[in-house]
């Protein structure tokens, strides 16, 4: 094979005479010879292993035409380490291979699984696979003597309710494995192929795709009994929860009873089982004393009462007072925060940006999940106070700053909100999204007050959101891709350039005819948005050509919003804006080839320049009738909640009592101030955090924490303490009149020049003292250190 035989007896030396130990309760035993395998944890032993296989599988294949062909490559085998599952198109072709597997191999490999299920009696592979055909026969058999009158048979229309899923289910799925391992045999003997038979008789795969959907088709009608029994029943997946209410705890037992029987009687019809050990019974209530609640029974066995349930998530207590809920939610976003905090340093790690994307992305969605439910909890101080410390953490993280540094002011520089503001604007978007699909109950307490606490006139609109719905057909063509210039029409085909404005004034829609000559602008009022702007103005030109009554033409409709394009082209339609474009879009496309085609905007094309001009214009213009033209967007709601958000973190930053050098620094929190620190890498980011907030490493700061013993004068100056405020403001400015001073002054006399000497440092002090003796032209003799100086200063003055 190309080995060279130096490497070969190396090999040979590794291996000869080797021994192993094994180790039993913490003891090791005796050496023990090794006359099979190879090395476990070698690097060598997958290249040693994997010279047999090799070897034994290309004399198999030699003569080997069965394959599968994927992607123009034909495949027979997959060979991974120990692991070697062989690829037929058929069983008669995979019992070939595994004749000729067997004969090639009987003296080097054999078969063995440690790790499956051990049959009592081992059968051989021809055995194995005859076993499975044979089976296969049998239950086509079976299915034929058994199966029912088909639709085609019967001549009706198959509806949901007539599938039998248990039937559909029932022929058995029959597993065979196969593996291959060297443990160094030579008789040649095959020592097992095992084969498991499961039978599916009930349930749905695991891990399908449809399994959720074929699911929720079952249990569909219980939960319809259930409420047409009057219970309050609701599902998710496989997670079912039926609530029952009372005055009377007597009366609430045998209700939940007569439920549960409900249940109990549809599990044994559709031949399933609920587990009860699984089954979760929370009483509700404030009342303290429950001794008539008597516990229900299921299945035989007494269900037992729980202090709390977790549903999708949400951890629901007795008296609904979510302290488990926060505790459980502080203590994941801490353990998400600490994993995260081990990428980081003062200086080094992810950068600002990411760090603050994760939290944004990840972490605060964690915490947040649904807060429809609890936030009335944020009002309290200790929540509050409890989540806030989330939220320090992560700003800590971001910026690196100092651990003194304030909350707020963190929270100010990188625009974050405080994260009881958050929980209220994530609660009032999930009111907002069940307030427009008809499932809100508008009560005036509890978690239904948030729709009282943020209030805005955009918020009772008429929406522009419509249930989701599938559209597959497009009778259309998209063209998305931009070759550099428009290409040259025919002159019989129709050609229309569509684009849409906001301004300050308002939203309006331009249309452009460049064949036919037709200029359309439309002022569309304040509240709607670009891409309601954009769908509109195709939307009005696909009427015009409609009402134009065009036929059997070829008609081209040129935007610049590939936004727009898409949304018309998708499978999922969530505006009715859009679902009406879409509808006219299909009207005109049945006697029309239509083409939807994508321009760049602003780059000199007449008909788009056209267009936008149109737009502005129509932007600029007086909207005539009631507000809103068009349906509200969800986008301009959850901007609406979000100017809320920041006007209320305004005013908390603006009335807070402290952080006056932070206040001085930053005015109110920004997106842009935010932007630009997150821009820096972690070392600018903590030292600008320091430099806004107060909190760094000048002496002042040092000296309040206890850090710096001495007098926190200014190092630059010598005039005040040395804080930010004084190094930004003050400090270049007291510079400049030192030196200025500095320039005009000049010492009268010796013990001038002494006090001098003590404010400044040792160099100065000996060029000073340097400048005097040339002035007096007597020898000077250079001190060496400060001792000496002082020493030769007595001695003059003791001449004189």
């Amino acid at each position: 094979m190309g080995v060279h035989y130096h490497l070969v007896f190396l090999i040979q030396q590794l291996y000869e005479s080797s021994s192993a130990r094994v180790r039993i309760d913490g003891n090791l035993s005796g050496q023990t010879a090794t006359r099979k395998g190879v090395c476990q944890e070698c690097v060598l032993s997958p290249t040693l292993f994997n010279i047999y296989p090799e070897f034994v599988m290309r004399q198999v294949l030699d003569n080997w035409n069965g394959s599968i062909t994927i992607g123009g490559s034909k495949i027979s085998n997959l060979i991974f380490a120990d692991d070697t599952p062989l690829v037929a198109a058929s069983q008669e072709e995979l019992v070939a291979l595994l004749n000729i597997l067997e004969q090639h191999s009987a003296a080097n490999i054999t078969y063995h699984d440690p790790t499956a299920y051990r049959c009592p009696n081992f059968i051989t592979i021809h055995a194995a696979v005859a076993e499975i055909t044979r089976l296969e026969k049998s239950d086509r058999q079976t299915d034929r003597q058994t199966d029912r009158p088909t639709d085609r048979q019967t001549d009706r229309p198959t509806e949901m309710s007539d599938v039998d899923f248990r039937y559909a289910q029932k022929p058995p799925v029959v597993l065979a494995i196969f593996c291959i391992r060297t443990d160094g045999r030579t008789d040649g003997q095959t020592e097992a192929l095992h084969k498991l038979q499961v039978v599916a008789a009930r349930g749905c795969p695991q891990g399908g795709v449809l399994s959720p959907l074929l699911w929720n088709l079952v249990v569909d009608e219980l939960i319809k009994k259930l409420n047409e029994l009057g219970y309050f029943a609701q599902g998710y997946a496989d997670d079912i929860v039926v609530v029952v209410r009372g005055r009377f705890p007597r009366t609430t037992s045998i209700l939940m009873q007569d439920a549960l029987k409900v249940v109990e009687d549809w599990c044994k019809e559709e031949q399933l089982r609920v587990n009860p050990s699984k089954t979760t019974l929370v009483p509700f209530t404030k009342k303290r004393k429950l001794e008539e609640l008597i516990p229900p029974r299921l299945f035989q066995q007494t269900l037992s009462f729980g202090k709390e349930a977790k549903y999708l998530g949400i951890i629901l207590d007795t008296k609904l007072t979510w302290n488990q809920h926060i505790q459980k939610v502080i203590t994941k976003s801490k353990m998400t925060l600490m994993s995260l905090k081990r990428a980081i340093g003062n200086s080094w790690g992810l950068k600002p940006t990411v760090v603050h994307w994760l939290y944004t992305t990840v972490i605060r969605p964690m915490i947040t999940y649904g807060a429809l439910v609890w936030w009335p909890k944020v009002n309290q101080k200790q929540a509050t106070l409890e989540l806030t410390k989330i939220q320090r953490l992560a700003c800590i993280c971001v910026t690196g700053a100092l651990k003194s540094t304030p909350t707020a002011a963190m929270e100010t520089i990188l625009n974050l909100p405080p994260i009881d503001l958050i929980v209220k604007a994530e609660a009032r978007i999930g009111a907002y999204r069940l307030q427009l699909n008809n499932n809100w109950y508008p009560y005036r307490n509890g978690h239904a007050a948030i729709t009282d606490l943020i209030t805005h006139p955009i918020l009772t609109m008429g929406s522009d959101h419509r249930m989701p719905t599938t559209s597959l057909e497009k009778p259309f063509s998209v063209e998305i891709e931009w070759k550099g210039e428009l290409e040259e029409t025919p002159k019989q085909e129709i050609v229309w350039f569509t684009d849409g404005s906001k301004t300050d004034n308002g939203t309006g829609a331009g249309i452009r005819g460049q064949s036919p000559r037709c200029d359309i602008s439309q002022p569309l009022g304040v509240y709607s948005t670009v891409f309601q702007a954009e769908i509109y103005a195709i939307d009005s030109c696909l009427r015009e050509n409609i009402r134009r009554g065009y036929k059997s033409k070829n008609i081209l409709i040129c935007s610049d919003s590939q936004a727009s394009i898409k949304a018309l082209n998708g499978c999922q339609i969530k505006s009715k804006l859009v679902w009406e474009c879409l509808e006219n879009l299909k009207q005109l496309s049945a006697m029309n080839k239509v083409t939807l085609k994508w321009v760049p905007g602003h780059k000199g094309i007449e008909g788009n320049e056209k267009a936008d001009t149109l737009a502005r214009n129509g932007s600029a213009s007086s909207f005539t009738g009631p507000e809103p033209a068009i349906g509200i967007s969800r986008s301009l709601v959850k901007t609406t909640i979000n100017q809320w958000v920041h006007s209320q973190h305004l005013k908390y930053w603006q009335s807070h009592p402290k952080l006056r050098h932070s206040k001085l620094m930053v005015k109110q929190p920004t997106p842009k101030l935010a932007e630009e620190i997150l821009k820096l890498n972690r070392k600018e980011t903590r030292l600008i955090t320091g430099l806004l907030t107060g909190h760094c490493g000048l002496r002042k700061h040092l000296h309040t924490l206890g850090i710096f013993k001495e007098n926190p004068i200014c190092r630059l100056c010598d005039e005040d303490d040395e804080t930010a405020s004084h190094i930004i403001f003050e400090s270049v400015t007291a510079i400049r009149r030192l030196e200025e001073r500095r320039q005009t002054d000049r010492p009268t006399d010796r013990q001038t020049d002494r006090q001098t000497d003590r404010q400044t440092d040792r160099q100065t002090d000996r060029q000073t003292d340097r400048q005097t003796d040339r002035q007096t032209d007597r020898p000077t003799d250079r001190p060496t250190d400060r001792q000496t100086d002082r020493q030769t200063d007595r001695r003059a003055d003791g001449n004189e």
